[in-house]
């Protein structure tokens, strides 16, 4: 049955409606690719990349744009002449929340309703990923599951302090897991520890009852040939699971090197800006 932009089931509009397909939609795909990231080879990984992502990207900025903001702040796919949307609708924002909550999760303070909410009976893990302030370690380790950006001594301390404290509380019902991010050209002012640095910090992490430690994470430098980086994270990686056969995680590559990533071991790419473009965030 094909619905008109005018039509409504009474409980809510038609973009509320389409955006309700889209999530389900969203999250049936992500689960296939999933599953075969987690049964697939490093060479299959590679070739699933080279045909889904352009495809993907393609559609995700055609449906973007198709229901992107006015000059009036409207939804210009899903306004009539007679009754006006405000944007972003909630087709839009099926799309913006699912994409991004693959490798992003969304601040407290921009994001009212718990992620919990997004859909109840689905299994999802949020990441947070990015430098992270120790004075932040708290309000994170209520919702994310993973952090993929530990690198100091004093941020672990900081995490597992804070993640004890949610459990006992009964904020969280698991440790924390954890990816020792590695500053690979030891460049100031860059998140990351040194790549000597990576055994100490792992055996700090590894002391803890609230900390499990999972792998690690790297982002190319930029005056760097993505292959020489990541074929520096791999041999690394290759170390640390020599003492923590458990750290199998390789965070690494981004939507201008993934292929690299993929081709020496990256079990998990970051890839917003393939599929949502250059976009500005918006804050509902």
């Amino acid at each position: 049955m094909r619905l008109s932009r005018r039509e409504s089931d009474g409980d809510g509009s038609v973009d509320e409606i389409l955006g309700q397909v889209l999530r389900n939609a969203v999250w049936e795909r992500l689960d296939v690719l999933s599953e075969l990231a987690n049964r697939a080879d490093a060479p299959s990984l590679l070739s699933v990349a080279r045909s889904e992502l352009p495809r993907l990207t393609e559609g995700w900025r055609t449906l973007l744009a198709a229901h992107d903001t006015d000059e009036k702040g409207n939804c210009t796919e899903c306004s009539t002449r007679w009754r006006p949307r405000a944007a972003p609708c909630s087709v839009w924002r099926s799309a913006y929340e699912h994409l991004v909550a693959g490798a992003l999760a969304p601040r407290p303070a921009r994001h009212q309703r718990p992620a919990h909410e997004l859909r109840p009976a689905a299994p999802r893990r949020w990441h947070m990923v990015g430098q992270l302030q120790r004075n932040k370690a708290r309000s994170v380790v209520r919702w994310a599951d993973v952090v993929e950006s530990v690198d100091s001594p004093r941020l672990v301390e900081a995490l597992a302090k804070a993640t004890g404290n949610a459990l006992e509380a009964g904020e969280r019902e698991h440790p924390l897991d954890v990816l020792v991010q590695v500053n690979l050209d030891e460049a100031p002012g860059r998140g990351g520890c040194a790549p000597s640095d990576v055994m100490t910090l792992a055996q700090a992490i590894t002391t803890t009852r609230e900390l499990r430690l999972r792998g690690v994470m790297a982002v190319a430098p930029q005056h760097t040939r993505p292959d020489v980086s990541f074929r520096t994270l791999f041999e690394i990686a290759t170390r640390l699971r020599q003492d923590w056969p458990e750290a199998s995680e390789i965070s690494a590559g981004m939507s201008g090197d993934l292929e690299s990533a993929v081709a020496h071991g990256s079990t998990r790419v970051r890839v917003g800006t393939a599929l949502l473009g250059g976009r500005r965030l918006i804050s509902p």
